[in-house]
């Protein structure tokens, strides 16, 4: 047998022994690829589950109809104060009788916000459920355990997720845009006694370990203080703080400018016929 002979021999023995390991690499990366086309699906269907979940609910709170309904009529005149506000027909007994947790309901026009609020005895199991106590990477809006359920304190914190296909708390991104936050002021909270119209006064992205969150009554010259540290201080376009401000509503969510970030939409009560 000649040179060229037992060269192609050799050439054709690597070739037949390259196959095995090239089809055992094909298997490997189909593999991976149906693995991470069910991982994506079942986040879909997750996520589409958590949805339709919170849509149902909106025929017991605020519809989606009664929200666009609200923002068509407040379109003309966005960031004015409205001359009166009307608390919808909220089924509290069926959002009770579904979770005895709930203690309002949020909307906040211009966005698609418009959820029940919870609030556990944690602030980890509302983070993994949802309003009826499923689990979902949803979750449910929540207000921070140590806060009052009747929104009483000068600090109330309330989570929620920052759903990439814009759901739960997503769309307070859109406040950190000085544009979107001058145009947008209004977030309403409802209640069982009471119907909460807040004013956005900042937004900003920080890391929580940062923020000294501090719940219960404050006094005058320390909720000052509190004000100017977290709220003035942090963001550019921030609004001064109102005469006569005591409380202030911090709205929370992921963000990503920085490891460990969270989007802070913070929000004073909007007294009908104020003009700040």
């Amino acid at each position: 047998m000649g040179r060229e002979e037992t060269g192609k021999t050799d050439q054709n023995t690597k070739k037949r022994k390259g196959r095995p390991a090239l089809a055992a690499a094909m298997v490997i990366c189909i593999g991976v690829m149906i693995f991470c086309a069910i991982q994506i699906f079942n986040i879909l269907a997750e996520d589409q589950k958590g949805n339709s979940e919170y849509k149902e609910l909106s025929q017991y709170g605020v519809s989606e109809e009664g929200a666009n309904s609200y923002k068509a009529e407040k379109a003309e005149t966005a960031g004015e104060p409205a001359d009166e506000l009307t608390a919808p027909d909220i089924d509290w007994d069926a959002l009770k009788e579904k979770n005895p947790d709930v203690i309002g309901w949020i909307t906040v026009p211009g966005t698609v916000i418009n959820y029940p609020i919870v609030k556990g005895e944690d602030n980890d199991k509302y983070l993994h459920y949802t309003f009826e106590n499923v689990k979902n990477a949803n979750g449910s809006i929540f207000l921070d355990y140590r806060c009052s359920e009747e929104l009483s304190d000068s600090l109330n914190v309330i989570y929620g997720h920052n759903m990439k296909r814009g759901a739960m708390f997503h769309d307070l991104e859109k406040f950190k845009e000085e544009k979107f936050f001058d145009e947008h002021r209004e977030i309403l909270i409802f209640t069982p006694e009471q119907a909460v119209r807040l004013k956005v006064v900042a937004a900003f992205a920080e890391d929580p370990k940062k923020v000294t969150f501090r719940f219960g009554q404050m006094e005058e010259t320390e909720f000052t203080q509190y004000y100017e540290d977290y709220v003035t201080d942090q963001c550019d376009f921030a609004l001064d703080m109102p005469e006569g401000t005591r409380q202030l509503y911090t709205f929370m969510t992921c963000s990503y400018e920085f490891g460990n970030a969270r989007t802070f939409v913070q929000a004073v009560p909007w007294d009908i016929g104020a003009e700040y």
